[in-house]
Parts: C-alpha cells; structure tokens; sequence
C-alpha cells in the first residue's frame, strides 16, 4: 500500500471508530454553519461518501454538500434499498439516516 493509500486507511478508521460512538440524530435542526469551520475542514465529499458506503454497507449512488446546514447528504444504494446518510462536513461525523426520497 502507497503512504498515501495508508493515511487515508487511517483518517478513515479514526472517522468510522469516531462516528460509530457518536451517531447523532439531528433531525430537524435548523442550526447556521460556521462557514470558516466548514471551509477549513478536512472533511471531503469523496471521504463522506466512503465512511456513508460503509456505515451503510452499500454503494453510494449520489451525495452532495449542504453548505447551510453544514453536511453531506449521501444516498447509498444497500441491500434494494436508497438510504441518505447525513454526515457533518465539518467533523465527519454520522448526523442521521434516512430513506432516501427517489
């Protein structure tokens, strides 16, 4: 494995041990973002798309960044299934889930 692919096995690790002990439902929270946390995050839209793939055990199929509410919407296709995963762009972790609406 390349340092590369190693650094992110690692960032992933620590996202996926961190978010599994911290799964939020946030549901409904109308909450501004702060724009300079969200703009200096670490957080991508491809390492949201794998921690929702594998939180979900699926395949992401469409994600998108909400700037406003500070968050990843990804859709992750799994066992027949559209789930949305929320996953906060500014810390990584998994806000909530969802069916995906088609």
């Amino acid at each position: 494995m390349t340092t590369k692919h190693n650094v992110m096995a690692a960032v992933l690790g620590t996202l996926l041990v961190a978010a599994s002990g911290s799964y939020a439902s946030e549901k409904g929270d109308k909450r501004n973002t702060d724009i300079g946390a969200l703009a200096n995050s670490p957080i991508t839209l491809a390492l949201a798309a794998e921690v929702a793939q594998n939180f979900a055990d699926g395949r992401a199929v469409h994600a998108k960044l909400k700037p406003e509410r500070g968050y990843y919407a990804v859709d992750v296709s799994a066992g027949g299934t559209l789930q949305q995963v929320r996953i906060s762009a500014i810390d990584g972790r998994i806000l909530s889930t969802e069916p995906a609406d088609d």
